[in-house]
């Protein structure tokens, strides 16, 4: 079955139902009330940070927590955030894959409440407290947004060359078959002086190009 896949726009109100108190129970206890309202803000962030290009899905998950995937991009060639936001409107989790570049691999990081589950970070690119997961989400976003602005130009650009190429080819090979045929044409008037010539010679007359004044 295949799972049909959502504008920014659209997951915005899909959300939107998820506003204002919230119920979450487990069968043997008690229904505990949370704050919707926290939760869709997070995740309002999100989207509009994503803006209009993205496509992707949401749903609830375990315990109450709402699961977002966002992808942008070309087929085989998505950036990908997938996102996790509990009840208590906390961003527990964030998983970010580079799309491919011309001059960088695919990369992926991950942020977790769990730190032994953190992912894709060094020394000199530590990853964020949990505090700073939904600044870091939003700044990924624009960079994403703003490498795929890159890469539009450029094919933009290769197109745009190619068409102006393809153009001059055209130009190239038509003014090659006017030059050809301006050689045939005076190939053709060399002969027909050539031929006047040799009647003048047969009727003793001189080459009026070649009189001596």
């Amino acid at each position: 079955m295949t799972t049909k896949i959502y504008s920014t726009t659209e997951l915005r109100h899909q959300i939107s139902h998820l506003a204002g108190p919230q119920q979450w129970a487990v069968a043997g206890r008690p229904a505990e009330t949370y704050d919707g309202d926290a939760v869709v803000s997070i995740l309002a962030q999100i989207l509009d940070a994503a803006g209009p290009r993205w496509r992707g899905v949401q749903r609830l998950a375990r315990q109450g927590a709402v699961e977002l995937f966002l992808l942008l991009g070309a087929k085989g060639d998505y950036h990908e955030l997938a996102v996790t936001v509990t009840r208590s409107a906390r961003l527990s989790s964030v998983r970010m894959r580079d799309g491919r570049t011309s001059h960088a691999p695919r990369r992926t990081r991950i942020l977790t409440t769990n730190r032994s589950g953190v992912w894709g970070f060094s020394d000199e690119n530590p990853a964020p407290k949990s505090s700073g997961f939904l600044d870091y989400t939003i700044a990924w976003l624009a960079e994403a947004n703003a490498t795929v602005d890159d890469l539009i130009f450029t094919r933009h650009r290769i197109a745009e060359t190619r068409e102006y190429l393809r153009q001059a080819a055209q130009k190239a090979v038509c003014l090659t078959e006017q030059l050809e045929a301006t050689h045939a044409r005076q190939a053709e008037l060399r002969a027909e002086l050539s031929k006047l010539y040799a009647a003048l010679s047969r009727h003793g007359l001189a080459d009026p190009l070649h009189q001596d004044n």
